[in-house]
């Protein structure tokens, strides 16, 4: 939590560690990432403001969904968001906890196979027709094989997840016990 912008004002809003250090696939030189959810009263309740936002900070390495958009890719099946519901925040609120405990129970359902096989078909698309990494040593591995190892991890851990939640409608977090 020591990494997020020290700027940063987030009363209402749950935070998650995401990427490479949520699933402990992390080494020394990976990046922080933070995703979270965030509850602004005046943004709910003002009937002129679009209530689906993403906000981003420090180079995209924090991104904040509002709850309306994050409810809603909840509902399609969004596997990154699924992630969250079924991971612990590193920063929480009441509104944020309690929100999260009313529709985990709801979250595995019939939308999230078919945004699974979507996220699981762009991750292979990537693995193997990638753009130029900035990272020089993803871009010296994608030059030495001929495919990015990064995209084709996150497409091995989504089919993993997939088929964990279709044989036991249940969702198991990924992490480095497992």
């Amino acid at each position: 939590m020591d990494n997020l912008p020290a700027s940063l004002n987030l009363p209402l809003a749950n935070v998650w560690l995401v990427g490479s250090r949520m699933y402990g696939l992390h080494n020394e030189d990976s990046d922080y990432d933070y995703t979270g959810v965030y509850f602004d009263l005046a943004e709910f309740c003002d009937p002129l403001v679009d209530r689906e936002k993403t906000k981003t900070w420090d180079n995209n390495n924090l991104t904040l969904h509002s709850f309306a958009k994050f409810a809603r890719l909840l509902v399609k099946g969004n596997p990154n968001m699924i992630d969250l519901v079924f991971h612990s925040p590193v920063r929480s609120c009441e509104v944020g906890r309690k929100f999260v405990e009313v529709v985990k129970p709801h979250v595995i359902t019939q939308n999230v196979a078919s945004a699974y096989m979507g996220y699981l078909n762009e991750q292979k698309r990537r693995g193997f027709k990638p753009s130029t990494p900035q990272n020089p040593q993803r871009k010296a591995q994608l030059e030495e094989l001929g495919y990015d190892a990064k995209y084709l991890m996150h497409f091995l851990r989504l089919n993993y997840m997939l088929q964990d939640v279709l044989l036991t409608k249940t969702y198991g977090v990924l992490d480095e016990a497992r």
